[in-house]
């Protein structure tokens, strides 16, 4: 970068990040604090049902391998 783009742009050594990347960044944040929250409220559910749309909307969640361990256990309990 030349002196007089230096000084057009400041200290910047990169381009400022695109509107896309941090509209990206945001939706990431938000999904991953939705699906936190929500294992938070499943995780000591009695219901089924609750783990099941856990799974259904978080399939790759690192929460996941628990959601279905608890579901077996509580699959062997009932029986």
């Amino acid at each position: 970068m030349d002196e007089e783009d230096q000084r057009s742009y400041g200290g910047y050594t990169e381009a400022p990040a695109s509107e896309s990347e941090v509209r990206e960044k945001f939706e990431q944040k938000a999904f991953i604090e939705a699906e936190e929250s929500t294992w938070k409220m499943v995780k000591d559910s009695e219901n089924p049902e609750d783990l099941l749309f856990f799974l259904e909307q978080y399939p790759e969640s690192p929460y996941a391998p628990p959601a279905r361990l608890k579901l077996k256990q509580m699959e062997r309990d009932k029986n």
